[in-house]
């Protein structure tokens, strides 16, 4: 099933290219903001930060090394998406309930969307 939704997302973006009248921007698939699990001084954190933001794609930022909480809840949806503890660098990336670790392109960000 997993590998199956790349290829729904390829079919409802050229659907939305291809309805979109000509020299009109295509519609933008807008679901609930990005979550942004970071770490305080994590450069690579900054930098998605700052893409998210030039992308205008909306997100909660959270540091998980000043908020228990978070970490436990980001600790969670690794291991439910099938991540080993400690297997994965930052920042993660909550995007409508799917998780990406490891510092993500902003293309499989969009992606998920």
């Amino acid at each position: 099933m997993r590998s199956l939704l790349p290829l729904t997302w390829v079919g409802i973006l050229a659907f939305l290219l291809l309805s979109s009248p000509v020299g009109s921007a295509p519609v933008p698939v807008v679901g609930d903001p990005v979550i942004l699990y970071s770490l305080t001084e994590c450069p690579y954190c900054r930098q998605k930060q700052a893409a998210l933001k030039a992308a205008g794609i909306p997100f909660v930022e959270y540091f998980v090394d000043q908020d228990a909480r978070r970490m436990r809840e980001m600790s969670n949806k690794l291991r439910r998406a099938g991540y080993t503890e400690g297997g994965y660098g930052m920042p993660i990336v909550d995007v409508n309930g799917t998780i990406l670790p490891n510092n993500p392109p902003l293309e499989d960000i969009l992606m998920y969307r």
